[in-house]
């Protein structure tokens, strides 16, 4: 059912696509048993796009099931799965992140910039670094 209702803005696995990813949503997380995801499947969000689903109660606590679920696999993963798009682990803007590493979070004072990180002199990570 998510897959047909919902999987063309949320991926089929609830990790995102067009609309956001479920799996890390803070809504989701907070959610039991439907109490914050049923609203907003009754109700939709207009203003984001979503429209409003006229499914039961039965029908929201499958959906609320399927994504706690997915959040659960998620939460108990070791591991990046071999299938998620790589595209959706990239956020942020490489150029700041540059600026950032090099700059303000004096990171390169212990790291390599090269691709691995590693640690050329220990140093301390605390709120003055």
């Amino acid at each position: 059912m998510f897959q047909q209702a919902c999987g063309f803005c949320h991926g089929n696995d609830a990790t995102g696509a067009r609309g956001p990813d479920l799996v890390r949503s803070a809504m989701v997380s907070h959610d039991e048993d439907g109490n914050l995801i049923g609203p907003v499947i009754k109700d939709g969000r207009e203003e984001k796009g979503m429209p409003a689903f006229p499914y039961t109660s039965e029908q929201i606590s499958d959906l609320a099931a399927f994504l706690h679920a997915q959040t659960l696999a998620a939460l108990n993963s070791n591991r990046v799965p071999r299938d998620y798009p790589v595209e959706k682990l990239l956020t942020g803007d490489p150029a700041k992140g540059r600026d950032y590493f090099s700059g303000a979070g004096h990171c390169d004072a212990c790291h390599s910039p090269a691709g691995d990180l590693e640690v050329s002199t220990p140093r301390r990570h605390d709120a003055r670094n």
